[in-house]
């Protein structure tokens, strides 16, 4: 008799296993569990525009240092981008 309930005890522990791992959608890169719908992104122009504002606060007009260079051209390849696909011009 408690070979049966042990049985049984087995098989409820596999099927709420089973259940478990039928809800799991997908695991992300680090093995982490995943499910339910994924948020919808911006679009690119939302992207860009996000990007475009960011590096403008810190992108310097007469760059020192290679890292300021970097900064600056950066900055002038999402304009020459924005500028020409999206035909957007920053109001002055």
């Amino acid at each position: 008799m408690d070979l049966a309930l042990a049985l049984s005890d087995v098989c409820e522990g596999l099927h709420k296993k089973q259940s478990v791992q039928s809800r799991v959608l997908y695991l992300d890169v680090h093995g982490n569990e995943k499910g339910g719908i994924m948020a919808k992104k911006d679009s690119l122009r939302t992207r860009l525009l996000r990007e475009y504002a960011k590096m403008s606060k810190t992108a310097p007009r007469e760059a020192k240092t290679w890292k300021e260079v970097a900064t600056r051209v950066r900055w002038e390849r999402l304009r020459k981008i924005l500028w020409r696909r999206y035909d957007y011009m920053q109001s002055m």
